[in-house]
């Protein structure tokens, strides 16, 4: 079921930033969320996997990210060359000066500050993630005493900038900022199933009782996220919680065929949404602002163009991922499931 997961927080990502107005926490709701579930998967690939063997591990998630990412920032040059005002859906979008930004972009380089151009917008993201990668594997992920410390820590730099500043940016966008949710989908791995065995040996009544209280606590973060009232400290922290508990509830769930597309859309989707929007609203809505209209109309074209990325990244670098994958498998290997042999 993680593959429908991440197709949702994909599209509430494309809904907050497309949609109307209104529910600005959405999207972070669904970065946070997204950065829980990779923090719980490289967890489980590094140490079931892989086994910490850093070549094949890097290496395949390069092959992951980068060949598309680097199609659709080559897709993304006309949109910045020739159509009118892209900034207007995201202000990194123009043309910049030298040739050093655009370099940047499709390098695709983890940066301290936002640099004020990226030829996809959300790479940002990306590059968090990458940074985390090198610290799960460098350290958080090896065993649960690492990740507690990591989420001592990164607790402590929340304290600590939500205490030096109300810029709830500087929370949200760097790299530092995701070790939280990160270390939390850590610990996920290594206690996710001693809590599943802890309920299950509870009551039903008090399961029923522990369910509608985690129920309650995800209906309330979405809620707060779509209505935007709750200072965004407060919407981010029970939104990881809140991934926690649906990852922790889906661990052990088998991914089927359908799951497994949905799953392989996300990561196109999150990527071209920006590019999408600016094309269809400049040559098929004419100018309109942004709303549900946008939004639909851009997401059908989204699933198409991101339907012809997966087939080709199917086609020409899946393979080479299957060949680093089994060279890199230790001796007594953990058997995947389909999802994530081909995902990770």
């Amino acid at each position: 079921m993680f593959g429908t997961l991440r197709l949702f927080l994909a599209i509430l990502v494309v809904y907050t930033h497309l949609g109307p107005p209104h529910g600005s926490s959405l999207g972070k709701h669904a970065v946070f969320g997204f950065y829980v579930l990779s923090g719980y998967l490289m967890t489980r690939v590094l140490n079931e996997i892989y086994r910490f063997r850093i070549g094949p591990f890097a290496l395949n998630r390069f092959l992951r990210l980068y060949p598309m990412y680097l199609l659709v920032a080559v897709l993304s040059v006309p949109t910045v060359i020739f159509l009118d005002d892209p900034g207007e859906f995201n202000n990194r979008y123009g043309m910049p000066d030298g040739a050093w930004p655009w370099l940047q972009s499709f390098l695709l380089l983890p940066t301290v500050n936002m640099p004020p151009f990226r030829l996809v917008p959300v790479s940002w993201s990306i590059a968090v993630e990458l940074i985390n990668y090198a610290i799960l594997c460098a350290f958080s992920a090896r065993n649960s005493r690492f990740a507690w410390m990591a989420f001592v820590v990164s607790v402590a730099v929340h304290a600590v900038v939500l205490l030096v500043t109300d810029d709830h940016n500087v929370r949200y966008f760097p790299w530092y900022a995701a070790m939280l949710p990160f270390s939390v989908g850590a610990l996920s791995y290594f206690y996710g199933k001693d809590v599943m065995q802890a309920l299950a040996r509870l009551s039903r009544h008090w399961r029923l009782m522990v369910g509608a209280g985690w129920a309650g606590i995800l209906a309330i973060a979405f809620y707060l996220g779509a209505i935007d009232r709750l200072a965004p400290e407060i919407v981010s922290y029970l939104s990881i919680v809140s991934m926690a508990t649906i990852v922790i509830a889906l661990q052990d769930l088998k991914p089927g065929n359908a799951d497994k597309a949905m799953g392989e859309l996300a990561y196109p989707i999150f990527l071209t949404h920006y590019l999408v929007a600016v094309a269809v609203d400049r040559l098929i809505l004419g100018s309109m602002p942004r709303g549900l209209i946008l939004f639909f109309v851009s997401l059908i074209v989204m699933l198409v163009l991101s339907q012809v990325l997966v087939v080709l990244q199917r086609a020409f670098v899946d393979p080479i991922r299957d060949r680093v994958r089994e060279e890199g498998r230790a001796k007594q290997p953990f058997i995947a499931t389909a999802t994530m042999r081909r995902s990770f």
